[in-house]
């Protein structure tokens, strides 16, 4: 095999890692399932420690036909499921389950944003209609229903933007991510605070 970059798919329902040569070909690819908790209507979580499991495990795959393996990686790119976030604490440890963007309990939110003229305003604003998939509406669902995990959290993450804090100890997103959660000016690039303000949320 050829030197080149490892490639972390973070999916709904499992994690893909293969070592793509510089010339585009992929050479060798791992996959590890995760399951989906469902356990009341609506519901659509997933256990973060599980993605990294999923993500040594298939390291182990492709590492045990090939010990060279790790020599031949130049770089390693992460892509994932949108929406999907994580709830992390003061110590930047997971609180509970992560909401994936199956999650349909934000609807009352949806519903509440649409009747009071919030969820068009929204739109003016980001250029984006809120929907039960977007990060801001189930993060208000949570705010709602489990005070407890929301008064405890000190920053949110994308799914894959948390293996990316895993791997770097950075907190970083980008433009696409960003303008999943129906906070995020696209026109501008910037999270908008008035958008923020309206639903009650601090940007902090």
């Amino acid at each position: 095999m050829r030197q080149g970059v490892l490639s972390i798919d973070l999916g709904t329902m499992g994690v893909k890692l293969s070592l793509v040569s510089l010339e585009g070909e992929i050479q060798k690819s791992a996959y590890t399932e995760y399951p989906i908790i469902s356990e009341s209507p609506g519901q659509a979580e997933q256990d973060s420690a599980l993605w990294w499991e999923g993500i040594i495990d298939c390291v182990k795959k492709l590492t045990d036909s090939d010990n060279n393996l790790p020599h031949l990686i130049k770089a390693i790119s992460i892509c994932g499921q949108m929406h999907t976030h994580v709830y992390l604490d003061s110590e930047d440890k997971p609180i509970g389950p992560s909401i994936t963007w199956l999650d349909q309990r934000s609807s009352e939110i949806i519903e509440e944003w649409q009747s009071d003229g919030r969820a068009a305003r929204l739109f003016d604003l980001t250029w984006n209609f809120p929907t039960t998939t977007y990060a801001a509406p189930q993060i208000c669902w949570v705010k709602k229903h489990r005070p407890g995990v929301f008064s405890r959290t000190k920053s949110i993450l994308i799914a894959k933007d948390y293996i990316k804090f895993l791997l770097t100890g950075n907190k970083v997103t980008d433009p696409s991510d960003a303008s999943g959660t129906a906070v995020f000016d696209i026109r501008t690039n910037q999270w908008s605070r008035e958008a923020l303000e309206l639903i009650d949320l601090d940007g902090d």
